[in-house]
């Protein structure tokens, strides 16, 4: 059995359960599953999440899991936000000017999702959280323009070899 832990994770509720299925020492956020919680997208839009998370953390080792999970996590966060920023579509959301290098690049046309990336997506689309519902923003720890994220945004948590991000207070 693996054994991940977060670390400097800020915790804006102490909603959270313990995730089993051979993470046992992970915590996560379990929402209410509700239809308008993912309001209603269809199996391209399904598949497209799932491209663009495959892209982001390639792989298939269940420690990846996580970091999938959270990508996810952004990408429906971004969905249901009424931030302005955002638009208010899936296909809107992946392909914003600037934001998923996958999308810019052209590699979700090529990339085949894992199972564990799906189960990811699915959990994900299930209400299954390991980020807050503000986080919007992640990048690669050597990300060139990671010095964006630190000055303009607070700092949420490391995950899957990521950097989460949420506005800051």
């Amino acid at each position: 059995t693996n054994t991940f832990t977060f670390n400097n994770i800020n915790s804006k509720s102490n909603n959270f359960i313990s995730f089993e299925n051979r993470l046992e020492n992970i915590c996560v956020r379990n929402t209410p599953a509700r239809k308008s919680f993912v309001r209603n997208l269809t199996a391209e839009e399904i598949d497209l999440i799932e491209r663009v998370v495959e892209c982001e953390l390639q792989g298939n080792q269940e420690s990846r899991y996580l970091g999938k999970l959270a990508i996810a996590n952004v990408i429906l966060n971004r969905y249901r936000s009424d931030y302005w920023e955002f638009p208010d579509t899936i296909k809107g959301v992946l392909y914003q000017k600037n934001q998923f290098s996958p999308v810019g690049s052209g590699s979700i046309k090529k990339i085949v999702p894992t199972e564990l990336t799906k189960r990811a997506v699915r959990d994900a689309l299930n209400g299954i959280m390991v980020v807050e519902p503000d986080v919007y923003w992640f990048c690669t720890v050597s990300a060139k323009r990671k010095i964006n994220f630190e000055t303009n945004l607070q700092f949420y948590a490391h995950i899957g070899g990521h950097d989460f991000y949420s506005l800051k207070d």
